[in-house]
């Protein structure tokens, strides 16, 4: 049976939006007041329900308990009257509905049936043409444009048809990406890809907390407005400094997210970023549900809840987690599509048996990579015996911690491995003889950039004890990236490093007391720095011997002093 498409309010084939109907049948988009001293107020209907959500701007807020009325007129009533005592306390409206575009669900449904025949969007351009509204004009343009992107004058001529009809795009996230564009702020960026009239792909992020919005406010206005009526491709990123709960983006997501996407991702990391991140995902399976025709999908946070997956057409699936529940919640899902599947643990253990039970599923998938895992040794064996291999023709253990103790495994395991088309081992801890002893497994075997097997004492028991809380640990996991790290050296027992964040910070942790320091300002000690220089302690990427620069401890403890010994 093929998946049923949800309709968008703006895209609903049934009527437009803001209009009336049954209760709960559509999503309807907020309306939000700013003014007084840098206050906003919010209100939205859902069916009988209006919701209302308050606080300072650049921030989320908070939101009030629903009111339920017994019909829509009631409710309506009840919103006039709310925003009436907002405009009277000085609040001026900053976003509303948009007004409903033209409709024609026959050519909507063949374009969602294939988005990226160009075809079919003329058709859909010429219509709207047709109907006298300014999108068809923008989709014979960047129609057009596709296929000539160096002409100026396509260029000037789409340029100007956004700002005679700024009605035609998200204002606000538009304003995001030019800014973050001009600026540069943080690789965390906002983006948009435009084809044929509306939004294709859209990438919401704030990397820096002096972005005007917040990603919760791009997204409701993303969703509510007609552009994204082909939404094909949506990634999330990051929130913003230290703000890590996704419970109110997500439930936005679920509210208006058309089904129309392939592509979705959560958390989408910028270029150099740990693949595990400390973000609060919430149970996910509602918002997953929405998504029938999902291709592709990638979730990564270390606080996701995951009960089933139901994708029929998923081909890509990307998950990093160490958490065995969401392992579990994999192994009981139908795939029927999916050719590749990543696995990352972000340099902490995998837990094993959950993983067994991943492996042992009928899948066909023809890629698979476990990858940044701190216990690959321990999942050779389960690899090597699993029912995924006979079909696979990648096979990707990366960034781990595979020593000649795995390495041992998978060379008895020769027969079962030399049909792989490619083998990548590169990352590890292999010795020179390992790594020629694996050089034959296969037709194409990666074995470069293996890391010196670390004698340090620092153990992920460790890591957790010497972190003040798990916030401060996944940060540490995102900072231990050898990129963010212009020197490192060891000196007797002294691990020390210089780490590029704000500012060039001085970091030293000693071995195997803990005693640790950073030059940053954080108030939290041990500070993300410290637990990442910690972590790369622990993974056993190569220190070179070198002196501790003069003064670098006494810098980097100052007043803030911490061992774990202590």
């Amino acid at each position: 049976m093929e998946p049923s498409v949800h309709w968008p309010a703006h895209a609903a084939p049934s009527r437009p939006a803001c209009s009336g109907g049954s209760p709960g049948m559509y999503y309807r988009a907020m309306r939000r007041f700013e003014g007084g001293k840098d206050r906003f107020w919010e209100i939205r209907r859902d069916g009988t329900t209006v919701h209302t959500r308050s606080g300072k701007i650049g921030t989320d807020g908070k939101t009030t308990a629903p009111k339920r009325f017994a019909s829509l007129a009631k409710a309506e009533v009840d919103i006039q009257k709310r925003i009436a005592e907002q405009i009277a306390k000085g609040l001026s409206e900053v976003m509303r509905a948009v007004a409903p575009e033209p409709a024609n669900p026959d050519l909507e449904r063949q374009i969602i049936e294939d988005p990226t025949d160009p075809g079919r969007c003329l058709v859909y351009a010429d219509w709207l043409q047709g109907q006298g509204h300014p999108r068809g004009e923008l989709g014979v343009l960047q129609s057009a444009r596709a296929s000539r992107s160096d002409d100026a004058g396509l260029a000037k001529a789409e340029q100007k048809l956004f700002e005679q009809h700024p009605e035609l795009a998200p204002p606000r996230l538009m304003q995001a990406v030019r800014k973050h564009r001009k600026t540069g702020q943080s690789d965390d960026l906002p983006a948009v890809t435009w084809e044929n009239g509306f939004i294709a792909a859209a990438r919401i992020a704030r990397g820096s907390d002096r972005s005007t919005f917040t990603v919760r406010e791009l997204v409701v206005e993303l969703l509510a407005h007609p552009a994204a009526r082909f939404l094909r491709e949506l990634r999330i990123g990051g929130l913003g400094p230290d703000l890590h709960d996704y419970a109110d983006v997500i439930d936005e997501l679920r509210r208006g997210c058309p089904s129309t996407l392939r592509v979705f991702s959560l958390v989408d990391l910028p270029p150099g970023s740990a693949e595990l991140v400390f973000a609060n995902l919430a149970d996910v399976t509602p918002l997953l549900a929405a998504m029938p025709l999902l291709e592709e999908l990638r979730l990564a946070g270390n606080h996701v809840h995951l009960r089933e997956l139901a994708l029929p057409k998923l081909r890509r699936l990307a998950v990093a987690t160490s958490d065995p529940d969401v392992l579990r919640a994999l192994s009981a899902t139908s795939l029927p599509a999916l050719e590749a599947l990543q696995l990352s643990s972000g340099d902490a253990p995998m837990p094993a048996a959950a993983l067994a039970q991943v492996l042992s599923t009928s899948w066909r998938v023809r890629r698979l990579a476990i990858t940044r895992t701190a216990n690959t040794d321990e999942l050779a064996p389960w690899l090597v015996k699993s029912a995924l291999l006979p079909a696979l023709a990648e096979l990707d253990l990366s960034g781990g911690k595979l020593s000649d103790a795995g390495a041992g495994v998978l060379a008895l395991a020769k027969p079962k491995l030399e049909h792989l088309e490619r083998l990548d081992l590169s990352g590890n801890t292999l010795s020179p003889t390992a790594v020629k002893q694996l050089a034959t497994l296969c037709a194409s075997v990666r074995l470069d950039d293996q890391r010196t097997a670390s004698t340090a004492t620092i153990s992920e028991r460790d890591l957790r004890r010497m972190s003040p809380d798990a916030s401060a640990l996944a940060k540490g996991r995102e900072v231990a990236n050898p990129k963010l790290w212009p020197t490192l050296g060891r000196d007797d027992d002294t691990y020390w490093g210089t780490c590029r964040g704000s500012d060039l910070y001085e970091v030293y942790v000693r071995v195997p007391s803990l005693a640790n320091g950073c030059s940053c300002p954080s108030g939290k000690r041990p500070c993300k720095h410290t637990i990442g220089l910690a972590i790369l302690i622990a993974g056993g990427h190569a220190f070179e011997p070198r002196p501790t620069p003069r003064g670098l401890t006494s810098r980097a403890t100052s007043s803030r002093y911490y061992s774990a010994g202590e």
